[in-house]
Protein backbone atom coordinates (compact mmCIF):
# COMPACT_ATOMS: atom_id res chain seq x y z
CA UNK A 1 0.00 0.00 0.00
CA UNK A 2 1.72 3.51 -1.06
CA UNK A 3 2.05 6.17 1.87
CA UNK A 4 1.43 9.03 -0.54
CA UNK A 5 -1.68 10.20 1.23
CA UNK A 6 -5.14 9.86 -1.11
CA UNK A 7 -7.52 13.26 -1.31
CA UNK A 8 -10.49 14.16 -3.19
CA UNK A 9 -10.08 17.98 -4.30
CA UNK A 10 -13.77 19.38 -4.30
CA UNK A 11 -15.98 18.28 -1.60
CA UNK A 12 -19.19 18.90 -3.57
CA UNK A 13 -21.65 16.01 -3.83
CA UNK A 14 -19.53 14.91 -7.00
CA UNK A 15 -17.04 14.59 -4.73
CA UNK A 16 -18.91 12.50 -2.60
CA UNK A 17 -19.42 10.02 -5.51
CA UNK A 18 -15.91 10.05 -6.13
CA UNK A 19 -15.17 9.30 -2.37
CA UNK A 20 -17.63 6.17 -2.71
CA UNK A 21 -16.22 4.59 -5.92
CA UNK A 22 -12.73 5.09 -4.55
CA UNK A 23 -13.66 3.14 -1.44
CA UNK A 24 -15.10 0.50 -3.67
CA UNK A 25 -11.59 0.00 -5.54
CA UNK A 26 -9.82 0.39 -2.56
CA UNK A 27 -12.06 -2.75 -1.17
CA UNK A 28 -11.07 -4.69 -4.12
CA UNK A 29 -7.61 -3.69 -4.29
CA UNK A 30 -5.97 -3.15 -1.06
CA UNK A 31 -2.77 -1.17 -2.57
CA UNK A 32 -5.10 1.49 -3.84
CA UNK A 33 -5.09 3.04 -0.29
CA UNK A 34 -7.81 4.48 1.83
CA UNK A 35 -9.39 8.04 1.08
CA UNK A 36 -7.85 10.49 3.88
CA UNK A 37 -9.97 13.52 3.42
CA UNK A 38 -10.79 16.57 1.27
CA UNK A 39 -9.79 19.59 -0.36
CA UNK A 40 -11.57 22.59 -0.70
CA UNK A 41 -11.11 26.29 -1.21
CA UNK A 42 -14.75 27.03 0.87
CA UNK A 43 -13.50 28.65 4.00
CA UNK A 44 -16.68 27.67 5.80
CA UNK A 45 -15.79 23.78 4.77
CA UNK A 46 -12.11 23.47 6.84
CA UNK A 47 -12.45 21.04 9.43
CA UNK A 48 -16.12 20.42 8.36
CA UNK A 49 -16.93 16.47 7.91
CA UNK A 50 -18.73 15.50 4.50
CA UNK A 51 -20.45 12.71 4.27
CA UNK A 52 -17.66 10.46 5.72
CA UNK A 53 -14.56 12.32 5.51
CA UNK A 54 -13.29 15.58 6.88
CA UNK A 55 -12.01 18.42 4.79
CA UNK A 56 -9.01 18.72 5.84
CA UNK A 57 -7.27 21.65 3.76
CA UNK A 58 -7.29 23.57 0.71
CA UNK A 59 -5.96 23.56 -3.17
CA UNK A 60 -2.79 25.39 -1.90
CA UNK A 61 -2.02 21.85 -0.01
CA UNK A 62 -1.78 20.15 -3.61
CA UNK A 63 1.23 22.72 -4.30
CA UNK A 64 3.38 21.81 -1.42
CA UNK A 65 3.10 18.43 -0.31
CA UNK A 66 3.46 15.40 -2.05
CA UNK A 67 -0.39 13.83 -2.68
CA UNK A 68 -2.16 11.44 -4.78
CA UNK A 69 -5.42 13.04 -5.63
CA UNK A 70 -8.26 12.57 -7.19
CA UNK A 71 -11.05 14.89 -9.14
CA UNK A 72 -14.18 15.97 -7.14
CA UNK A 73 -15.49 18.10 -9.43
CA UNK A 74 -16.89 17.69 -13.05
CA UNK A 75 -17.73 21.20 -14.74
CA UNK A 76 -14.87 21.72 -17.36
CA UNK A 77 -14.01 24.98 -16.11
CA UNK A 78 -13.61 24.47 -12.49
CA UNK A 79 -11.03 21.70 -13.44
CA UNK A 80 -9.22 24.96 -15.53
CA UNK A 81 -9.27 26.76 -12.40
CA UNK A 82 -7.85 24.28 -10.36
CA UNK A 83 -4.68 23.25 -12.68
CA UNK A 84 -4.27 26.80 -12.35
CA UNK A 85 -3.83 26.67 -8.67
CA UNK A 86 -2.05 23.36 -8.03
CA UNK A 87 1.27 22.54 -8.70
CA UNK A 88 1.20 19.93 -11.12
CA UNK A 89 4.45 18.07 -10.96
CA UNK A 90 4.20 17.11 -6.83
CA UNK A 91 0.66 15.72 -7.33
CA UNK A 92 -0.04 12.27 -8.58
CA UNK A 93 -3.47 11.70 -10.24
CA UNK A 94 -4.96 7.72 -10.46
CA UNK A 95 -7.07 7.21 -12.99
CA UNK A 96 -10.45 6.25 -11.25
CA UNK A 97 -12.67 3.64 -12.78
CA UNK A 98 -15.88 1.96 -11.03
CA UNK A 99 -15.68 -1.37 -11.07
CA UNK A 100 -19.04 -1.35 -12.11
CA UNK A 101 -18.00 0.01 -15.48
CA UNK A 102 -17.16 -1.90 -18.38
CA UNK A 103 -13.88 -0.82 -20.70
CA UNK A 104 -13.30 -2.81 -23.76
CA UNK A 105 -10.54 -3.52 -25.77
CA UNK A 106 -8.02 -1.08 -26.77
CA UNK A 107 -9.14 1.59 -24.52
CA UNK A 108 -6.89 4.33 -23.44
CA UNK A 109 -8.05 6.50 -20.37
CA UNK A 110 -5.38 9.11 -19.54
CA UNK A 111 -4.04 10.42 -15.81
CA UNK A 112 -6.76 12.02 -13.56
CA UNK A 113 -10.03 10.92 -15.48
CA UNK A 114 -12.78 9.04 -13.69
CA UNK A 115 -15.22 6.51 -15.14
CA UNK A 116 -18.72 5.85 -12.66
CA UNK A 117 -20.94 2.91 -12.24
CA UNK A 118 -22.68 1.49 -15.16
CA UNK A 119 -20.57 3.60 -18.39
CA UNK A 120 -19.65 1.33 -20.99
CA UNK A 121 -16.94 2.14 -23.07
CA UNK A 122 -16.79 -0.46 -26.10
CA UNK A 123 -13.38 -0.10 -28.01
CA UNK A 124 -10.77 1.62 -29.96
CA UNK A 125 -11.39 4.79 -27.53
CA UNK A 126 -9.29 7.75 -26.63
CA UNK A 127 -10.07 9.28 -23.05
CA UNK A 128 -7.48 11.84 -22.75
CA UNK A 129 -6.54 13.05 -18.63
CA UNK A 130 -8.90 14.97 -16.53
CA UNK A 131 -11.92 13.54 -18.11
CA UNK A 132 -15.11 12.86 -16.45
CA UNK A 133 -17.64 10.15 -17.62
CA UNK A 134 -20.63 10.00 -15.52
CA UNK A 135 -22.90 7.54 -14.54
CA UNK A 136 -24.52 5.66 -17.16
CA UNK A 137 -22.80 7.52 -19.78
CA UNK A 138 -21.90 5.02 -23.16
CA UNK A 139 -19.36 5.63 -25.89
CA UNK A 140 -18.55 3.75 -28.66
CA UNK A 141 -15.87 2.77 -31.03
CA UNK A 142 -13.05 5.02 -32.56
CA UNK A 143 -14.29 8.17 -30.27
CA UNK A 144 -11.52 10.48 -29.07
CA UNK A 145 -12.52 12.42 -25.84
CA UNK A 146 -9.59 15.56 -25.17
CA UNK A 147 -8.68 16.77 -21.75
CA UNK A 148 -10.82 18.26 -19.45
CA UNK A 149 -13.94 17.20 -20.72
CA UNK A 150 -17.24 15.84 -19.09
CA UNK A 151 -20.02 13.52 -20.12
CA UNK A 152 -22.69 13.83 -17.83
CA UNK A 153 -25.06 10.79 -16.29
CA UNK A 154 -27.02 9.21 -19.45
CA UNK A 155 -24.94 10.86 -22.43
CA UNK A 156 -24.50 8.35 -25.27
CA UNK A 157 -21.88 9.08 -28.01
CA UNK A 158 -22.18 7.53 -31.46
CA UNK A 159 -19.25 6.02 -32.71
CA UNK A 160 -16.35 8.25 -34.71
CA UNK A 161 -16.59 11.25 -32.67
CA UNK A 162 -14.46 13.30 -31.42
CA UNK A 163 -15.15 15.66 -27.95
CA UNK A 164 -12.38 19.16 -27.77
CA UNK A 165 -10.94 20.16 -24.68
CA UNK A 166 -12.98 21.18 -22.03
CA UNK A 167 -16.92 19.88 -24.03
CA UNK A 168 -19.99 19.66 -21.59
CA UNK A 169 -22.35 17.60 -22.44
CA UNK A 170 -25.12 17.82 -20.20
CA UNK A 171 -27.74 14.82 -19.10
CA UNK A 172 -29.05 12.44 -21.43
CA UNK A 173 -27.38 13.98 -24.45
CA UNK A 174 -27.22 11.89 -27.53
CA UNK A 175 -24.59 12.39 -30.27
CA UNK A 176 -24.79 10.80 -33.38
CA UNK A 177 -22.00 9.35 -35.12
CA UNK A 178 -19.11 11.44 -36.86
CA UNK A 179 -19.68 13.95 -35.19
CA UNK A 180 -17.35 16.99 -34.04
CA UNK A 181 -17.70 18.33 -30.84
CA UNK A 182 -15.44 21.51 -30.55
CA UNK A 183 -13.81 22.76 -27.66
CA UNK A 184 -14.83 24.30 -24.32
CA UNK A 185 -18.37 23.91 -25.84
CA UNK A 186 -21.45 22.91 -23.84
CA UNK A 187 -24.03 20.40 -24.91
CA UNK A 188 -27.61 20.86 -23.21
CA UNK A 189 -29.56 18.19 -21.10
CA UNK A 190 -31.75 16.04 -23.35
CA UNK A 191 -29.94 17.71 -26.99
CA UNK A 192 -30.08 15.49 -29.89
CA UNK A 193 -26.35 16.40 -31.65
CA UNK A 194 -26.19 15.57 -35.33
CA UNK A 195 -24.56 17.77 -36.79
CA UNK A 196 -20.48 19.34 -36.07
CA UNK A 197 -20.58 22.36 -32.64
CA UNK A 198 -18.27 24.47 -33.15
CA UNK A 199 -15.71 25.35 -30.44
CA UNK A 200 -17.75 27.59 -27.36
CA UNK A 201 -20.94 27.09 -28.57
CA UNK A 202 -23.71 26.71 -26.95
CA UNK A 203 -26.17 24.15 -28.38
CA UNK A 204 -29.63 22.66 -27.26
CA UNK A 205 -32.52 21.21 -28.39
CA UNK A 206 -33.43 17.91 -30.74
CA UNK A 207 -32.10 18.44 -33.24
CA UNK A 208 -29.76 20.56 -31.29
CA UNK A 209 -28.96 24.09 -32.81
CA UNK A 210 -26.58 26.60 -31.61
CA UNK A 211 -28.23 28.67 -28.69
CA UNK A 212 -25.40 30.96 -28.15
CA UNK A 213 -21.76 31.42 -28.72
CA UNK A 214 -19.11 32.46 -25.90
CA UNK A 215 -15.93 34.62 -26.97
CA UNK A 216 -12.76 32.49 -26.91
CA UNK A 217 -11.10 31.81 -23.62
CA UNK A 218 -15.01 32.28 -21.49
CA UNK A 219 -13.55 29.75 -19.05
CA UNK A 220 -10.41 31.44 -17.95
CA UNK A 221 -12.42 34.67 -16.79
Amino acid sequence: MTSIPLVIVGASGHGREVAAAARMVAAADLAWGSVSGFLDDAPDLLGTTIGTLQVVGTTREASHRRLRALLGVGYPEVKSLLFRRIADDVVEWPILIHPHASIGDRVSIGRGSFVQAGCILTCDIQIAEFVTINCGATVNHDVSVARLATLSPGVHIGGNVSIGEGAFVGIGASVKQGIAIGEWSIIAAGAAVTADVPANAVVGGVPACIIKTRKPGWHLE
